[in-house]
């Protein structure tokens, strides 16, 4: 919707400007080494540490060890979704 409450209409797509590139040769900011790693042993610590460091897993991961290191002192931690 737009501002006036009307149904917002867009042009229809050219799809003959699209243009695909191959996977192989395609440029990427993501590599293997920085995917998740499949799980060998259960546990916490093995399970976040295999996540991959972007998608907001480190994210988790540092708000985890925030959360830890209140406990250890004794103090509360919220959590807002």
């Amino acid at each position: 919707m737009n501002s006036d409450g009307k149904k917002a209409t867009f042009p229809q797509i050219d799809l003959n400007r699209v243009r695909t590139i191959e996977l192989e040769t395609r440029e990427s900011k993501v590599t293997t080494s920085l995917l998740g790693k499949p799980l060998s042993s259960k546990g916490a610590d093995i399970f976040f540490d295999s996540l991959p460091g972007f998608l907001k897993a480190s994210d988790l991961i540092e708000y985890i060890k925030s959360v830890v290191s209140a406990r250890k002192k004794g103090l509360p931690f919220h959590l807002m979704m």
